[in-house]
């Protein structure tokens, strides 16, 4: 596009509400309860699609009035084709929960011990996906809606230039301005809860955020007070809060990582520490990673590390001496802060004990009931959010645990979505890398790359152990940060005119 070429007023309008609903969600996802409540989880489901009214808006002006606008990353022209496939994946997957919705073969009555199961009086489509509880499929599709739509006004937020980057008259370094503003918002959003987090198990509250008491959430009956050692901040399930500081934190260090190499490349003569505002990303940095390790899941201590590792890794393949200094001393004051709480009689000492030396007899039995599950579930599934319901049907007596989710989404997918909807999930994701990896415009570091494509990786394998994709707000972050991979490019340079 011409850089001289006027954006409609109402097109930079509906950008800059767009840009602030993503902001405002990056917020509210975590600190609302992880949105495990109905207002905070309905809330979010309004305004992603309230950004799909407003994406859908802004390409009605773009037709109208012929208007391009300028972009930081352009797929080849076969990532075109992947991109557009991609679009259409998510569009047949949508559709496939709504066609389990619409030939429903049952609704669940859900009660204090049990469910009643409620047939309709029609007979569903043998060779159509069907489901057994219609109202949580509903609710269902309309989350998927939301995220979807949350995912493709994401990325088109992104790819596109701020006014002073449409004018700008020297070479821009990576990250543009948006995504800038996204990862700062992100990143101190995120240091903040951190310290919020550590204080709420320091101080031993059963309530979330000193506010909320609940129930263990994964288990319906019996109903059992959450004790502080299972929560970890607003979440409230401490798994869940260790995945989402393990999305985070990898991003937020290759955010830092990103500033520091365009700090390196600017015409600045004089340069010190404190001379530019990627400092203050250490503190936080340090604190979220330290998040999964003290929060006592042993699924999330273990992917922290590994991801120690990846960052390790990256730093070493990369040849980045200065900056491999600078992570080993990070990572060193992080094990010097970690160690001696765990190691000596402190607080935490017994809070990290505690988490590993429980029994893993309940799993057991959670697993025996899935299995069974997985092998009445067949091919189409038995619909989208019936596990919950349907598990109570599952056990042996009512006064046997009834659990909500199977601790493992991979599992619980296979028994809701069945093989042909999990394969749809799986193609989604094969697109979505085939499609980052076309991208060519402004670079991003390969260190930026590599520690966004770990979070996500470990986010997806986390999903084996826990439940972290059926928590809105980790499923929200999940969809955002994939956006930010579908809007950056890992070849290229740095372009004033794309």
């Amino acid at each position: 596009m011409d850089p001289g070429t006027r954006t409609p007023p109402l097109h930079r309008r509906l950008d800059m509400v767009s840009g602030a609903l993503l902001l405002f969600l990056t917020v509210w996802a975590p600190w609302t309860f992880a949105g495990t409540v109905w207002w905070a989880s309905w809330t979010l489901t309004g305004l992603g699609g309230v950004l799909g009214a407003l994406l859908l808006a802004k390409h009605v002006v773009r037709w109208r009035t012929g208007y391009a606008p300028a972009r930081w990353v352009n797929p080849t022209p076969t990532g075109r084709w992947v991109v557009r496939g991609l679009a259409v994946l998510s569009l047949v997957i949508l559709e496939y929960l709504l066609v389990s919705w619409l030939n429903a073969r049952a609704s669940l009555l859900v009660g204090h011990r049990g469910v009643d199961l409620m047939y309709r009086s029609h007979t569903p489509w043998s060779g159509l996906p069907t489901t057994y509880d219609a109202p949580a499929t509903l609710r269902a599709l309309t989350a998927m809606t939301s995220l979807t739509l949350v995912f493709w006004s994401a990325r088109d937020w992104l790819l596109g230039r701020s006014r002073h980057e449409r004018h700008a008259d020297e070479a821009v370094s990576f990250p543009p301005a948006r995504l800038r503003r996204l990862l700062w918002t992100l990143c101190i959003s995120s240091g903040v809860l951190a310290v919020v987090s550590i204080a709420q198990r320091l101080d031993g509250t059963d309530r979330l955020l000193w506010m909320r008491r609940i129930p263990i959430p994964w288990q319906l009956n019996p109903v059992v007070p959450n004790p502080s050692s299972q929560s970890w901040g607003p979440f409230p399930s401490r798994a869940n809060g260790a995945a989402y500081f393990n999305l985070v934190w990898p991003v937020a260090l290759g955010f830092w990582w990103a500033l520091q190499r365009s700090r390196t490349r600017s015409s600045a003569v004089i340069r010190r520490i404190g001379s530019d505002a990627s400092v203050m990303l250490l503190p936080g940095l340090i604190l979220m990673m330290a998040c999964p390790l003290l929060a006592g899941s042993r699924t999330g201590a273990v992917q922290c590390l590994g991801l120690m590792g990846v960052g390790l890794l990256s730093l070493a393949v990369h040849r980045s001496a200065g900056l491999l200094r600078t992570l080993s001393t990070l990572l060193g004051v992080i094990l010097l802060l970690v160690l001696p709480a765990v190691l000596f009689p402190t607080p935490l000492q017994r809070v990290f004990q505690a988490g590993f030396e429980e029994s893993l007899s309940n799993r057991a039995a959670l697993e025996a009931v899935t299995q069974r599950m997985a092998g009445d579930a067949g091919v189409l599934g038995t619909g989208a959010g019936s596990y919950t319901g349907l598990y109570a049907l599952y056990r042996s007596g009512p006064d046997e645990p009834w659990m909500a989710h199977a601790h493992n989404d991979w599992m619980e997918s296979r028994i809701t979505l069945g093989l042909f909807g999990t394969a749809l999930l799986l193609g989604a994701l094969g697109l979505l890398v085939a499609a980052c990896r076309s991208n060519r415009g402004l670079r991003a570091p390969r260190e930026f790359l590599w520690m966004l494509g770990a979070s996500l990786a470990a986010g997806l394998m986390g999903a084996f152990f826990e439940y972290p994709l059926q928590v809105p707000a980790l499923a929200f972050l999940f969809i955002l940060l994939a956006a930010v991979g579908l809007a950056t490019a890992g070849s290229g340079k740095d372009i004033i005119d794309g």
